[in-house]
């Protein structure tokens, strides 16, 4: 990736681009930021690459359980929603 986005420059740049309604949520705390950056710096390439057997596909599952426990609107992760002058049409 290029750079991380505030939620202001990242509206700006939407908005700039010409879309409207712009709405910008985060997303990650408290599994995804911390924890996963974590569990990904201590696991060797072969966690994350190749064929998934039942222990991959088990600890993928949980961390996907995981990632839905994170606190709305709170993390490093942004999203966002915005609308095109075609949208509403």
């Amino acid at each position: 990736h290029i750079r991380h986005y505030t939620r202001e420059s990242l509206s700006a740049k939407l908005e700039r681009a010409g879309y409207t309604d712009v709405d910008v949520r985060a997303w990650g705390t408290p599994f995804h930021d911390p924890f996963y950056a974590w569990i990904r710096s201590r696991s060797p390439q072969s966690a994350t690459t190749g064929s998934y057997g039942f222990g991959k596909r088990f600890i993928s599952a949980a961390l996907y359980t995981l990632f839905h426990l994170n606190v709305f609107d709170h993390g490093h992760k942004l999203v966002a929603l915005a609308h095109t002058a075609e949208d509403r049409t």
